[in-house]
């Protein structure tokens, strides 16, 4: 099965704005096989296969080696739910300063696919589609990344939510944002 979003980031797009890319996966009998994220813009291609480790331009690449949250830099985005952003605002306000930087990317695939290369050590976001996130979940597993949901649970292309980070920072956020508004707001 492919999934493909053939342009992630379009009000970027739509404003001008030159952070956009095309996601592209393959599954095969549920099971994430091949991951693909290009950036035409800055002409960088982060791709994964199942078992053959995670690349960046055909360089190998990796999560950051972080785990203190006080150091690292946080990618997210506001998404299209009204009450979860504002929330999500509150969970940052309430983190705040707790972590080194917040980014908002317009783009849910090259926020995870950085967070594989150790550009971030963490991109949250309350709400995704299946073509936005599946080419980072491979990313991030075979980048040495966790990716789970609000909630901790491992995460899939249908999971709606994402939480991809460095192990140790994926652990302290967890704990950080444990009983907050924002993680509990997880449609089911």
């Amino acid at each position: 099965f492919w999934l493909v979003d053939p342009l992630d980031g379009t009000r970027n797009f739509a404003s001008a704005v030159p952070h956009v890319c095309v996601n592209l996966a393959l599954t095969r009998n549920d099971r994430l096989v091949l991951g693909l994220t290009y950036d035409p813009v800055r002409r960088e291609l982060f791709h994964a296969i199942e078992g053959g480790g995670a690349f960046l331009n055909g360089e190998r690449i990796a999560v950051s080696e972080q785990d203190d949250l006080r150091e690292c830099v946080l990618g997210t985005d506001m998404g299209y739910l009204d009450a979860e952003g504002k929330l999500l605002l509150e969970m940052l306000r309430d983190l705040w300063p707790g972590v080194q930087s917040v980014r908002m990317m317009g783009s849910a695939a090259l926020g995870v696919a950085y967070t594989a290369a150790g550009r971030f050590e963490l991109y949250v976001h309350h709400y995704v589609q299946p073509w936005d996130i599946a080419p980072g979940l491979l990313l991030m597993r075979e980048a040495g990344g966790v990716a789970t949901d609000l909630r901790g649970a491992y995460a899939m292309p249908a999971s709606g939510c994402i939480v991809a980070a460095a192990p140790g920072v994926h652990a302290a956020f967890m704990r950080a944002t444990d009983g907050m508004a924002w993680r509990e707001s997880q449609q089911a």
